[in-house]
């Protein structure tokens, strides 16, 4: 049986609830993707998809998500991970070189829910509805979100709405980076995981 909170975030309202609640407390949401993908990433956006993971073979998606996400018409395992920009713990899922994407608010799709391939994720959420029984689900979703650095979203972000860490630009205001289109290869900041 899906945990309380997991059962009621899935729901039509709590994915609603959620969307609000992140929207209404962040501005910005930065996504991690590997230097391999920079070209695709100009030409189709940040797409959903099955994710690479370092080590273990990706876990299996549970099945509240999967029976809620296939009601909504889209599939559990094809996933976007964006974090909150003032995430407390970020753990990019991949070894590699990375560049850094950022997307304004209105372009955060719709149905978002835990980052399912966490597990950590389900059980903070947990603790934090058994702790405090009548806080708002959305809270919950957004304050398990910054926590652990990652959420889930099934649709696309377009590659309009994104802009890119640049040499040039300020690490800590993505309103100040150049859109994606703009900039240059030879300019894209990178990172090391």
């Amino acid at each position: 049986m899906p945990s309380s909170f997991v059962s009621r975030h899935l729901l039509s309202d709590g994915v609603l609830q959620c969307h609000r609640a992140i929207t209404a407390r962040y501005g910005w949401f930065l996504y991690a993707a590997p230097m391999k993908d920079l070209q695709n990433c100009r030409a189709s956006g940040l797409r959903p998809g099955n994710p690479d993971y370092l080590g273990d073979a990706p876990p299996k998606v549970p099945p509240a998500f999967r029976d809620a996400l296939t009601g909504f018409g889209r599939t559990a395992a094809n996933v976007l991970c964006p974090r909150p920009i003032d995430s407390e713990n970020w753990k990019p899922t991949s070894a590699g070189e990375k560049f850094i994407l950022a997307f304004k608010k209105e372009n955060l799709p719709k149905i978002v829910s835990l980052d399912w391939s966490y597990p950590e994720s389900i059980a903070l959420a947990e603790q934090l509805l058994e702790q405090q029984p009548d806080r708002a689900l959305g809270d919950i979703f957004v304050e398990a979100a910054r926590r652990l650095g990652s959420f889930a979203v099934y649709d696309p972000v377009p590659a309009r709405a994104l802009r890119i860490s640049t040499r040039s630009s300020s690490a800590d205001d993505p309103a100040s980076w150049p859109m994606l289109a703009a900039a240059s290869d030879a300019d894209v900041k990178t990172i090391e995981n």
